[in-house]
């Protein structure tokens, strides 16, 4: 039964004194989630905004509350912007992995589930905040690194993770793309969470690696995109022809194929650059001595 505004003061109330909701108290506070489009009374609509206002001043510290955040735009269709701004205020306040709204993973070991049943790839999709706590994977996960710089799509724009149906492919998805090919073909558990801006209603994708992964791509990461593609992209016959600033107009089913091979001339690229480099210093100590 959905919740009323008297209920939701009380429940307000509690964490005004510094207590938690119930688990009984979560499923009614999301019952307007759920429902197909439905009129709120506005009393209740305000006290949802008031809720959502004091989840955010207790987070980051994490409880019963905050499982009543939704992470995904489409269940806030029963509600008003005031609403959506106060949601939004708390998914800035939470951590990566608890305002999830899906987390993809490649390479999955063994080991991260309680099928013992190895598969190449794993995939969930969240509606609540917290919702990945409850799984398997939640603990390996927590202690993975971002692959890529956090600044990495201001510096250099936003590369593509989904492929399917994409009108072309530009240069930063072309680096990213092929250093995920190299990860996957070294067989290294791949993270991918998508978190959403519920107020803008835009996605970000972030990927997580080991951090002892992310060491052994080193070299691959020490590359920028503009370095990459003027000395490895550019000299490729299916590449030579565009800019920068053009997007490369690939079929899906050839673009692992590319990646695949863009991904192995920047590992030799990287090698050959790191020998160059080493042999440049040793030059330069023969010149001290």
């Amino acid at each position: 039964m959905p919740i009323s505004a008297r209920e939701l003061r009380e429940c307000i109330k509690k964490l005004q004194d510094r207590k938690d909701i119930t688990k009984r108290d979560i499923s009614k506070i999301v019952s307007f989630c759920k429902l197909r489009k439905t009129k709120i009374d506005p009393d209740l609509m305000q006290t949802y905004e008031e809720w959502f206002k004091a989840v955010a001043d207790r987070l980051p510290e994490f409880g019963n509350y905050a499982y009543t955040v939704p992470v995904c735009g489409f269940l806030l269709k029963n509600f008003n912007l005031d609403v959506i701004r106060a949601v939004s205020k708390c998914l800035d306040r939470m951590s990566l992995l608890d305002r999830a709204a899906r987390v993809e993973i490649a390479n999955i070991p063994v080991s991260w589930t309680k099928t013992n049943t190895e598969r190449p790839t794993f995939a969930l999709v969240l509606k609540f905040a917290g919702d990945l706590r409850s799984s398997d994977i939640y603990k390996e996960i927590s202690d993975m690194v971002s692959l890529f710089e956090d600044n990495f799509e201001e510096k250099y724009g936003r590369p593509e993770y989904d492929l399917d149906g994409s009108p072309g492919i530009n240069v930063q998805t072309l680096y990213v793309q092929s250093i995920l090919s190299v990860a996957y073909r070294k067989k290294m558990p791949i993270v991918r969470i998508t978190t959403e801006d519920v107020r803008r209603q835009k996605k970000t994708d972030i990927v997580l690696v080991n951090p002892s992964d992310r060491k052994d791509l080193g070299k691959l990461l020490s590359l920028t995109p503009d370095e990459v593609f003027d000395q490895i992209f550019s000299q490729n016959p299916e590449f030579r022809k565009i800019s920068k600033t053009t997007s490369l107009k690939i079929s899906v089913l050839n673009s692992r194929r590319i990646f695949d091979e863009t991904g192995m001339m920047m590992e030799r690229y990287g090698f050959l650059k790191e020998k160059r480099e080493t042999a440049e210093d040793d030059e330069w100590l023969e010149v001290i001595r």
